[in-house]
């Protein structure tokens, strides 16, 4: 009876053969106009609160700097002279 499973489960193993690879799923539409990209990758900077996409630490703002933007806690911010942002805006 044991012999029985192990020669039908050797039957429907894959012996190694080659066979055609299912095509791959369609991606989204990425735009290409670099225009388009560009106006995405602005909007995103201007909304942007945290370089990760998971809520981060509360106390982690936008900080106005050296005429840039870094991500720091608000008290960092402060002490090196730049202007925190809240992330309402």
């Amino acid at each position: 009876m044991v012999l029985d499973e192990v020669d039908a489960a050797n039957a429907k193993m894959d012996r190694g053969e080659k066979t055609a690879a299912p095509a791959p799923a369609a991606a989204p539409s990425a735009p290409t106009d670099k225009s388009t990209v560009l106006q995405q990758s602005k909007k995103w900077w201007k909304e942007a609160t945290t370089l990760a996409p998971a809520s981060m630490d509360s106390s982690i703002v936008r900080c106005r700097i050296d005429g840039g933007m870094q991500f720091m806690a608000r008290d960092d911010c402060l002490s090196r002279g730049g202007q925190p942002e809240s992330k309402s805006g």
